[in-house]
């Protein structure tokens, strides 16, 4: 229990990514642009979870969940949800290595 535990603080605290592929095929991030970062993943049918991120404010010496807002979604982060949905809806999945970006 420990040890699974280990890996979301890992997440919350130092922003590390937890890429599930034996099971779940999920991956459990803080990032706030998931379409951006993780577009090869998406369009290969992952599922990209959204966690708040924990940091330490100085001032008031203590720690703080920032939590992802659904609402900003914008520029390349935007085009790329777009591109996904339309990659996933009309290419097959044994064809859709070809959209992979570097």
């Amino acid at each position: 229990m420990f040890a699974k535990a280990t890996y979301d603080l890992l997440v919350h605290f130092v922003g590390f990514d937890k890429i599930e592929t034996k099971q779940y095929r999920t991956i459990t991030t803080t990032k706030p642009y998931i379409y951006e970062e993780f577009f090869n993943p998406l369009i290969m049918e992952y599922e990209v979870v959204q966690m708040p991120k924990v940091i330490f404010d100085e001032e008031k010496q203590q720690l703080r969940w920032i939590y992802p807002n659904r609402f900003i979604n914008s520029g390349i982060n935007r085009e790329c949800e777009k591109e996904i949905e339309l990659i996933k809806k009309y290419v097959p999945y044994e064809e859709r290595w070809r959209y992979l970006r570097d």
